[in-house]
């Protein structure tokens, strides 16, 4: 697989400055929380990274935490409290070290795993998060599609901050289908002009463990 990233032209990194952010894309597949991880840098290169994930993916994978994998058990409402307590610690900027100018949490605001050509729904978490912590909101479109190769092409496109108090579910869900019909569109007519090369084609599990080990080397400094 190779992994393409595109900006919206109203996207700008001086909108993240001096504020937690929010990364909101779909989640479609197992791959996405590892094409967040490799496209932090490009987004948000100043800011630390998390992302949060269901707590019993973490059971199993444990030491995801030490590369800033947050967990939240999403089974009931009653149960996703202690996760977003520490969701917002996070975005508040607790443990923050001075290379970091502020923190950015990736989010799925679907809340689950889908299939592709589902509806863009999302739940009511990440719009909480954002209210709370004051961050802003940067929705992203991640779709896998296959142009004339083997295996999958990974393409990323980035739209324009949200402010806090206008992030609501409604607002994401309709953010988020627009860029996906967007990179369908572009996919179909197979034109990728502004998407930069983050990782070409060929990338693996290999990867991850790459990237996973550069993480909790530059952690431990």
């Amino acid at each position: 697989m190779g992994l393409r990233l595109k900006v919206d032209p109203g996207f700008s990194k001086h909108h993240l400055e001096d504020v937690p952010v929010l990364l909101c894309p779909n989640h479609s597949n197992w791959w996405d929380g590892f094409v967040a991880c490799l496209c932090h840098h490009r987004i948000a290169p100043d800011h630390r990274f998390g992302l949060l994930q269901e707590e019993e993916h973490l059971d199993n994978y444990a030491w995801f935490r030490r590369a800033g994998v947050l967990g939240i058990d999403l089974r009931t409402s009653r149960a996703s409290v202690a996760g977003t307590r520490t969701a917002l610690r996070y975005l508040s900027g607790a443990g923050l070290s001075e290379r970091h100018q502020s923190s950015s949490l990736w989010v799925f605001p679907q809340g689950v795993l889908l299939d592709a050509a589902a509806p863009i729904e999302s739940r009511a978490g990440a719009s909480f998060l954002a209210r709370k912590s004051g961050a802003r909101v940067v929705p992203i479109g991640f779709r896998y599609v296959w142009m004339r190769e083997a295996k999958p092409t990974i393409l990323v496109l980035v739209g324009a901050p949200i402010d806090s108090d206008e992030a609501t579910p409604e607002r994401l869900d309709q953010e988020l289908s627009s860029l996906l019909e967007r990179i369908d569109a572009r996919a179909k007519s197979e034109d990728l002009d502004g998407f930069v090369t983050v990782v070409r084609g060929g990338f693996s599990l290999q990867h991850f463990w790459d990237w996973l080990r550069g993480l909790l080397r530059s952690r431990s400094q």
